[in-house]
Parts: C-alpha cells; structure tokens; sequence
C-alpha cells in the first residue's frame, strides 16, 4: 500500500513533442576537460572534510565520520571504487544504485499515509563522487551560467536584478532625454556619460532602497503586532504610524 502510494504520487510526464533548437541558440563553450579527469586522493580528502560529518548511513551503513577517522586504512579501497566510476569500466554500479527509502512525519501524531514525507538514504560513496564532482564544477558556474540567474550561483543575489532593472529603467528614461537634446543640438553626440544620468540612477536605486526597508520594518512591527498582548497594540500602532 505504501509503495503503490508513493509510486503514483510523483508521477510521469507525457512524452516531449517539441524541443530547443539549440544550433539557433548558438550556446557558448568552456574549458571542462577537467572535470572527467580521475580524482586524487587530496580532493577525495578534502571533499571528505567538507561534508557532514554524521549524516544517516544509506544501505552500506557506513559515514563520513568512518572515512575520516580511517583514511588511512580505507583510502585505498575507497580510492578503487572511485577511481571505478571515473575510468567508467565497471559493470556493477548497481550495488551502489539502491537506497534506503524513509518515511519522516510532517507532524505530530502523523497517522495517514498522506502525514509522512520519503526521503532516499544513499551509499556514502556516490555521496563523496558528487561532492567532489560539485567542487570542481563550482568555480566555472559565475562563467557558464547567463547573469539572467540572479540565484543559487556564489557572489550573486536575487537582489541583483531588483538593482539591474532599475538602472535599465532609469537609462533608458535618460536616453530618451538625451535623444531628445541631441535633436535640438542638430544631431551632435557626446562621447562622455552625462552626469545626470548617473546621479539620476544613484538616486532612484536609494529610493528603492529606503522603500524596501521601509516595507520590511512595518511588515516586522505588524507581525509583532499581531502576536502582542492587546494592551500593548494601541503603542505598537503609535510606532509604526510614526
């Protein structure tokens, strides 16, 4: 009953008609050589140091705690089995493709079927294959992902298209303006920045800003608000009036 539930649940997706025409897209090209190169057993290690450490064991039962307190007696036959998946001659990576499905409550007293959420507890080395994979992809993601992903990509946020679309905004507004002076002036163009332009942009970007904040304060005082004793709502409204 519970595997027939939780086979249906994810369902399956009709087969695609269409597709990207991706020769029309002309997507750009990286140096990634290096990422289907054999892993040493210095990232291995240093992979293994940046996992946590006491994690629930999939089917192997085995840690990340077991490797690091036993590299030295486990780094060869760990090496082995990594060394396996990149060299790709092994026939058997279905030892290591099964997993250990759990079930955890969403609340308390979780009685129906519908009150609990799977979570798959893999082997620990296709764990450390993956971290290290992520390690060696990580620092060329700022150069292969478009600026258009303004999240989940190290040294950006979501706030950086909130500072792009308000200075396309205002750019766009200023060379309207300066269309517009360059017809009065009989067609005459200015190689250098207006500074008003610049000022123009600083100025609504801090505007922005200070609405922002605005808006998340009140929002923390209504909160704050709502959960207080009545008699000290009447001097919370004071406050955020003010």
């Amino acid at each position: 009953m519970i595997f027939d539930h939780f086979s249906r649940t994810p369902g399956r997706l009709p087969p695609r008609l269409l597709d990207f025409n991706w020769d029309a897209l002309n997507p750009s090209t990286h140096p990634l050589e290096d990422l289907g190169m054999t892993f040493t057993e210095d990232e291995i290690k240093e992979a293994l140091d940046d996992m946590p450490a006491d994690k629930a064991p999939g089917p192997d039962g085995f840690t990340i705690a077991f490797f690091r307190s036993c590299w030295d007696i486990s780094k060869d036959d760990l090496m082995s089995a990594i060394n396996a998946f990149s060299e790709l001659p092994a026939s058997n990576f279905h030892v290591i493709n099964t997993t250990n499905v759990v079930l955890l409550p969403k609340k308390d007293g979780a009685k129906s079927i519908l009150d609990f959420r799977p979570i798959s507890l893999i082997h620990v080395v296709p764990k450390i294959i993956a971290k290290d994979m992520t390690r060696r992809l990580s620092p060329k993601m700022n150069d292969i992902v478009s600026r258009s992903q303004s999240t989940f990509i190290k040294s950006r946020t979501i706030h950086d298209n909130f500072i792009r679309g308000t200075s396309r905004r205002v750019t766009a507004a200023s060379g309207a303006e300066n269309t517009e002076r360059k017809e009065l002036s009989g067609g005459q163009e200015s190689g250098e920045i207006p500074g008003g332009e610049i000022d123009a942009i600083v100025t609504v970007i801090e505007l922005d800003i200070i609405s922002i904040t605005i808006i998340i304060i009140s929002t923390i005082i209504i909160a704050i608000s709502s959960a207080a004793p009545r008699h000290r709502r009447s001097n919370l409204g004071l406050i955020l009036i003010v």
